[in-house]
């Protein structure tokens, strides 16, 4: 089984150029500057702090109540990302948070890039896509994982970083038989308060 290895993903990816002679550590991003097209196309997408609560895998995801309760808590005003599968959920986030200001769905994944590289203070996701890119182009970022490895998946890149993983004994279940039966109960674990001093950690 792939995922078993005892390899980061990063490193995982990395077997091919390495066998090619490439020594260096994981090239970061490029990112091109095109602001003025990003602020015409998505004016509100640059606020403190941004949110990803995708539920394209549900068992991944941390409930969007919780992400609700977590907005309302913060000092900065919250923008939640996403793609098209992820706007019925933000929409009801916006809908409980009065503190939501926002919502950046189905942007370009380099318009994405580019806007937490310039506002974003502090990215809070469970484990997505966009967890990575945050993380590789330098946001402090909040990673709340439950049933997917911290050894294969956390974020990687120069920014600060903070890895929440559930303390249920059946959390990472990823990769193994329990996978097809379980319930995403372990991301139920992770509370609110939890979330919320990591999130601080990173705010003045």
């Amino acid at each position: 089984n792939w995922y078993r290895e005892p390899l980061h993903e990063v490193e995982y990816f990395m077997r091919a150029p390495r066998m090619l002679g490439y020594v260096g550590p994981p090239p970061l991003p490029y990112i091109p500057q095109r602001k003025a097209e990003v602020d015409f196309r998505f004016p509100h997408a640059g606020f403190g702090i941004g949110a990803l609560p995708s539920p394209e895998w549900y068992k991944k995801m941390w409930p969007w109540q919780r992400y609700a309760a977590l907005a309302d808590m913060l000092p900065l005003p919250v923008v939640i990302y996403g793609g098209r599968s992820d706007t019925e959920i933000a929409a009801k986030i916006q809908a409980r948070a009065k503190n939501v200001k926002a919502l950046a769905i189905d942007m370009h994944l380099q318009e994405v890039a580019w806007v937490l590289a310039d506002s974003c203070k502090v990215f809070v996701t469970n484990d997505t896509g966009l967890l990575h890119i945050s993380a590789a182009v330098g946001v402090p970022t909040v990673a709340i994982f439950g049933p997917t490895s911290i050894r294969k998946n956390s974020p990687v890149g120069p920014g600060p970083r903070v890895v929440i993983s559930s303390s249920a004994p059946c959390a990472s279940c990823y990769g193994t038989r329990a996978w097809a039966t379980c319930p995403g109960g372990c991301m139920q674990e992770i509370t609110v308060e939890l979330v919320l001093a990591s999130v601080l950690r990173f705010l003045p």
